[in-house]
C-alpha cells in the first residue's frame, strides 16, 4: 500500500460534510448532483466515510452492510461503493488509505468479507481484493421471445407483496454463488429507482408464488423510436414462471423493441427464448476481499457431498492476523478452521478471494502467481471450493 504523508482524518461525516462529499462524488463518478444527493440519503450518514485534510473534505466512500450467498448461506460483507477523491488531491495515496481504514473497521466489526466493483484494479489489488465474478447485462429483442403462454397468472404486485418477492429472491440466491444478500437499501434501489417508474409483477401458480419481474418505464421520445425496456430484477422458480415472464416482456412491443436484463453466464430464463441470441451489452467484473480468514471459511456453506482437509498458508501484508497457517476441514456442509498445519497450499489473500468465490480454480491461480502447492493439493483445493459460476445481478 502507498504510504500517506498527509495529515488525514477519516470518519463519519456531519451534514455539511455529506454535501461536500456529494459534490466530489458527483464529479468523480459522472452523475448529476441531485442523483448523488438522493443516493447519499439512502445510504445514510452512518455508512459514509469522508477523508478530511484539515478543514477540507478531500474524498470519501460508502461502506454498505450486506452479504454474499455462498453454498446456501449468506456471509456478512462490507460493500465498498463510490470511492472518490477530489481531483486536486489524487495520486497521493488517499484512496489506498481509505481502503486500509475501511478494511480494518470491517475486521473490528467481525465482518469477514468485503466486495466492490473496481473503476481501476491496481489500488484494490494492493488492498488485497481480487476478481471474484461478473455482472452480465443482456439485450433481448422482444421479437425473439416467441408466443409463450398466459399461464400461470400474473398481476401487478402491491407493497404487501414485497415480502413474497424477497422470499423468492432468497430461495434462488441460496442455490447460486455470490448473489447479494439484500438489505432494505438494495430493495429500495429496485422498487424506487431514481427518475424511473418501476412496476413489479408477481407470477402465481396453483402451488403459490413462482416468480416475479420488476421493470422500469420511461417516456418514449417518439412512437417511431420505441424505448428499451429495463428489467430491474427478475426471478423465475419454475419453467411456467419463466415463460410467463417472457411473455409479459413481449407484450411491451408497442413501446419497446428490446429488453435489458442482468442474468447469469448461463441463465434458465434465457433458455426459454425462441431464439437464444441475446446481445451482451455490459460485462462488469466484481472483486472480493477476505477480511477474516477463519470467519469467511466457517460462515459460508459447503456442498454436503464434499469432504476434505486443506493445509493453507495465507499471505496478507495488510491484515496481518490473516497471515498464518490454517487447517480447513470440510464435512457435512460446514467447515471448521484452526491455526497450524503444514501450509502445503500457499495462497496470497487475493488468490484466496478468487478461490473462495469459485471464480478460478487453484491450478489456474498458480499460473496467476497467487497460489503454490503440489498438483494433488491444488486439485483438492479446487474440488472443495467448486460450485456454480459466481455472478451478481446487483450493482453497488
Amino acid at each position: 500500500m502507498p504510504s500517506v504523508s498527509l495529515d488525514l482524518d477519516i470518519g463519519v461525516p456531519d451534514t455539511d460534510e455529506i454535501v461536500r462529499f456529494g459534490a466530489i462524488a458527483a464529479r468523480s463518478l459522472g452523475v448529476p448532483p441531485e442523483r448523488a444527493s438522493v443516493w447519499m440519503a439512502r445510504v445514510g450518514a452512518r455508512n459514509l466515510r469522508v477523508v478530511r485534510r484539515g478543514a477540507d473534505v478531500v474524498g470519501g466512500l460508502a461502506a454498505l452492510p450486506m452479504g454474499h450467498w455462498f453454498g446456501g448461506r449468506a456471509v456478512p460483507c462490507t460493500g465498498i461503493s463510490a470511492v472518490a477523491v477530489a481531483t486536486e488531491h489524487r495520486s497521493r495515496g488517499i484512496a489506498a488509505e481509505m481502503m486500509r481504514t475501511a478494511l480494518e473497521e470491517a475486521r473490528r466489526d467481525g465482518v469477514p468479507l468485503s466486495s466492490l466493483y473496481p473503476a481501476t484494479f491496481p489500488v484494490y489489488r494492493a488492498a488485497g481484493y481480487e476478481s471474484a465474478g461478473n455482472r452480465f447485462v443482456y439485450r433481448v429483442p422482444l421479437g425473439n421471445i416467441g408466443s409463450g403462454g398466459r399461464e400461470p397468472e400474473v398481476r401487478e404486485a402491491r407493497p404487501d407483496d414485497h415480502a413474497t418477492l424477497r422470499a423468492l429472491y432468497d430461495a434462488r440466491a441460496r442455490t447460486l454463488a455470490g448473489p447479494v444478500e439484500r438489505t432494505p437499501y438494495f430493495w429500495t434501489r429496485i422498487f424506487e429507482p431514481f427518475g424511473e417508474d418501476a412496476r413489479s409483477y408477481l407470477v402465481t401458480g396453483d402451488a403459490g408464488p413462482e416468480g416475479y419481474v420488476v421493470v422500469s418505464y420511461k417516456p418514449t421520445p417518439s412512437p417511431l423510436a420505441p424505448n428499451d425496456l429495463p428489467v430491474r430484477d427478475v426471478v423465475a422458480r419454475t419453467p411456467g414462471a419463466a415463460r410467463r415472464i417472457l411473455r409479459l416482456l413481449a407484450d411491451h412491443r408497442s413501446v419497446a423493441r428490446t429488453a435489458t436484463v442482468a442474468a447469469g453466464p448461463g441463465d434458465p430464463l434465457l433458455m426459454h427464448l425462441r431464439e437464444e441470441r441475446p446481445e451482451m451489452v455490459e460485462l462488469q467484473r466484481w472483486m472480493l476481499r477476505v477480511v477474516d480468514v477463519r470467519g469467511a471459511l466457517e460462515r459460508r456453506g459447503w456442498s454436503p457431498h464434499v469432504r476434505g482437509e486443506l493445509q493453507l498458508d495465507v499471505r496478507d501484508e495488510l491484515l496481518r492476523d490473516n497471515a498464518r497457517r490454517w487447517v480447513l476441514e470440510v464435512a457435512g456442509g460446514r467447515a471448521q478452521v484452526r491455526e497450524g498445519g503444514s501450509g502445503a497450499v500457499v495462497l496470497d489473500v487475493r488468490g484466496l478471494a478468487s478461490l473462495y468465490a469459485g471464480f478460478m480454480p487453484a491450478e489456474e491461480l498458480r499460473v496467476a502467481g497467487l497460489c503454490e502447492g503440489s498438483d494433488a493439493d491444488l486439485a483438492r483445493a479446487s474440488a472443495l471450493f467448486a460450485g456454480p459460476a459466481p455472478w451478481l445481478a446487483d450493482f453497488f
